[in-house]
């Protein structure tokens, strides 16, 4: 994971994360593990449904909410680790974001906007 900060203005900054396949990996690959063993559907034993089955069927949904969990965490603590104070919390950089295509992306980028304190 890379974090960088980009100064925009006197009080403004933007920041990057950009977060790559060995961050979320081994995140989703647990949260899926732990949706095999409770899920229920026909045919299958509860507990016994093939990993395939389960990834195609919550696959992007874990992936996605993994990934927003770990850029989370990741700016709070990047803000606390620099002792950034901000006035509000960051919000997300329309202009510099780019489509998210869960399908083909392996490295995704989040710009965030931070209204820095006086």
């Amino acid at each position: 994971m890379n974090i960088t900060q980009e100064s925009t203005g006197a009080h403004t900054a933007t920041v990057c994360i950009e977060v790559e396949k060995g961050d979320y990996a081994l995140r989703v690959e647990e949260k899926l593990r732990d949706y095999r063993k409770k899920v229920k559907m026909p045919g299958f034993r509860e507990g016994k449904v093939p990993m395939g089955m389960v990834q195609k069927m919550y696959g992007k949904a874990v992936l996605a909410d993994e990934i927003n969990n770990l850029i989370s965490e990741a700016l709070h603590n990047y803000l606390d680790e620099n002792d950034i104070k901000s006035i509000a919390s960051p919000l997300p950089n329309r202009d510099k974001q780019l489509p998210i295509d869960f399908d083909r992306d392996e490295l995704f980028s989040f710009y965030f906007d931070i209204a820095l304190r006086p």
